[in-house]
């Protein structure tokens, strides 16, 4: 009798700690997964994880805690990002939604901003230019407040111990934001912000760290861009040595490979630039699915070089397959085109299988929508 009162009174412990750790443990190994880019099996994992922290989330509402502290935001964070490597955009909007919702509401600010960042992110690809402009400003203001609050002396002490946590959540939302400006073309601002981030992180995180190399690669391409091909060497192949030394990913290194190869594409080192994107384009290949988004821009810059090498024939295929991926997934009108149009743009004036005359005009109404200047000397993917 002393058992079954016993076990009566531990089970509402019994269903939080189940609450809590069920979940946890599937978005750990979800994670991991995600980290491995073994995408399927993440989702699935991520997946159920969800389905679980959902399933109790009456139940944790009657016990007075917030959904904020279970795993529940965590999960959507991580199914989010996982449907986007996947190119499921509409999926990965849904969730970044939710979970805006869900931290606004618990009154996370700093969190909720840098969810407003990913989510501003998630409507420029939809093509909605407006909306994505202004979450990304309000998130960079919001988190960029918290993060300058911690730091003075008088701060609580909490607010003290959520300072890297906060410096990850503008760098998130920073980067997001100097994104949004490249693809607008708006180079200066976007160096502005990326630097301004870097600056941040390295602060935060020390120079020698896989944490700073995307952002890095963002100042040396937005370098790159403008044609400041000296000043983008470094931060390059810095984020190269890193993603070597400190054993990245195969995409990590990959996209940094990418990176640099671009930049010795365009100072004309084309036996350099060669080795490093084919190497890269064949791994995110056997990576990648085949209509991804990730891997269409690993196309883009090795149809660069193969427009670079005359071999117009590997050019055109390599980039009508990046377009048809892009076009599917981001419209007929979304700015993401325009580098490939561009690039196209270059086989026609050397091919007669790509129609110049409607290529130019595609460009053309890309740029009026967008507002945005046409690529003269140096292509971007």
């Amino acid at each position: 009798m002393e058992a079954i009162l016993l076990a009566i009174l531990l089970l509402p412990v019994t269903i939080v700690l189940a609450t809590w750790i069920c979940p946890l443990l599937l978005l750990h190994w979800g994670t991991k997964l995600l980290k491995a880019h073994r995408l399927v099996e993440a989702e699935s994992m991520l997946s159920l994880g969800l389905k679980l922290a959902r399933a109790t989330d009456g139940y944790i509402a009657k016990l007075g805690i917030s959904r904020s502290s279970t795993p529940l935001p965590q999960l959507l964070f991580g199914l989010s990002l996982c449907y986007f490597k996947q190119s499921k955009f509409d999926k990965s909007f849904v969730l970044d939604e939710e979970r805006l919702q869900l931290l606004e509401k618990a009154g996370e600010y700093a969190a909720a901003a840098s969810a407003s960042a990913r989510l501003g992110v998630s409507y420029m690809l939809r093509g909605d230019l407006d909306r994505a402009v202004s979450l990304s400003e309000r998130a960079g203001a919001v988190i960029e407040s918290s993060y300058r609050n911690s730091q003075k002396d008088n701060a609580p002490q909490i607010e003290k111990l959520q300072t890297s946590l906060y410096a990850a959540e503008l760098g998130s939302a920073m980067y997001g934001r100097a994104w949004i400006l490249k693809v607008l073309r708006q180079y200066a601002e976007a160096e502005t912000v990326a630097r301004r981030v870097l600056e941040i992180m390295e602060g935060q995180f020390g120079g020698e760290c896989l944490q700073i190399t995307p952002y890095l690669i963002n100042v040396g391409e937005i370098s790159r861009l403008q044609g400041k091909l000296v000043e983008a060497e470094e931060p390059l192949l810095r984020s190269l040595q890193l993603r070597e030394q400190l054993k990245a990913s195969e995409l990590l290194l990959a996209s940094a490979q990418q990176a640099v190869g671009d930049l010795y594409r365009d100072q004309g080192k084309l036996s350099e630039a060669k080795p490093l994107l084919e190497k890269a384009y064949l791994t995110a290949k056997r990576l990648e699915p085949a209509d991804s988004a990730g891997l269409a821009e690993f196309a883009v810059s090795l149809g660069l070089l193969r427009i670079a090498e005359d071999n117009t024939g590997e050019a055109e295929s390599l980039l009508c397959g990046a377009l048809a991926v892009r076009e599917k997934q981001f419209g007929s009108l979304n700015p993401l085109l325009l580098g490939c149009l561009e690039a196209m743009r270059q086989v026609s004036f050397k091919s007669e299988k790509i129609d110049t005359i409607e290529t130019e005009n595609r460009i053309t109404a890309i740029c009026r929508r967008w507002a945005v200047e046409p690529k003269t000397n140096y292509e971007s993917n």
